[in-house]
């Protein structure tokens, strides 16, 4: 989803495990709007760039703009917007490791904001899928936060951002935010300014 206001730009892509966020992807969206503004006879897009990174073992939901605005409202802290993550793990399942992961827990010295976390499948084969939703993005924090309870991370696929969510798109697919898109996103990061502990 791409939004143009003038030459402002915001779209949304599914980007594929193996892909890094900073360089292939905002590239390949580059290359799609250039091609698209070369036939309306339009200039090329200016710098696009990836809103909430993901590392490149990560899949799943990108923003992606070079609306200098729109990225703070969605990236600081104060805003709060919330990402929900699908996230398949392998070790052995005790109720103990999931009330760890749901408090307070110590990555590299910054004591995060408690996390929700649901249990969506135990599995026998001590194989597990969780949903992570969190308000902040700590570098790896999913993964340094498995690490400690011992589970191992085999998928980690965000699911929604803010207002959001996947639906059926798949790995590669991109698309135009349409402006209601977009003013859904921001009213909920103001309103969250508004008060402490707020949805995105």
């Amino acid at each position: 989803m791409t939004v143009l206001y003038e030459d402002k730009y915001i779209a949304v892509a599914i980007k594929p495990a193996g892909v890094l966020s900073e360089g292939e992807m905002p590239d390949l969206l580059a290359e799609s709007l250039g091609a698209i503004r070369a036939e309306r006879g339009e200039a090329p897009p200016s710098a696009i760039y990836p809103v909430h990174r993901l590392d490149k073992e990560t899949e799943g939901l990108l923003l992606l703009s070079n609306d200098g605005e729109f990225c703070k409202l969605m990236t600081h802290p104060r805003y709060g917007c919330k990402k929900t993550y699908f996230v398949r793990v392998a070790g052995k399942y005790t109720e103990e490791k999931i009330a760890t992961l749901r408090s307070r827990m110590d990555i590299d010295g910054y004591i995060i904001r408690p996390v929700v976390v649901e249990v969506l499948k135990v599995g026998r084969d001590n194989v597990h899928k969780l949903s992570f939703t969190l308000a902040e993005g700590r570098n790896r924090q999913i993964r340094k936060m498995c690490a400690q309870v011992g589970f191992t991370v085999l998928q980690l696929k965000r699911m929604r951002i803010g207002s959001l969510h996947i639906g059926e798109m798949k790995p590669g697919d991109w698309r135009e935010l349409s402006p209601a898109d977009v003013q859904a996103l921001k009213r909920r990061a103001l309103r969250q300014a508004a008060k402490t502990g707020g949805d995105c």
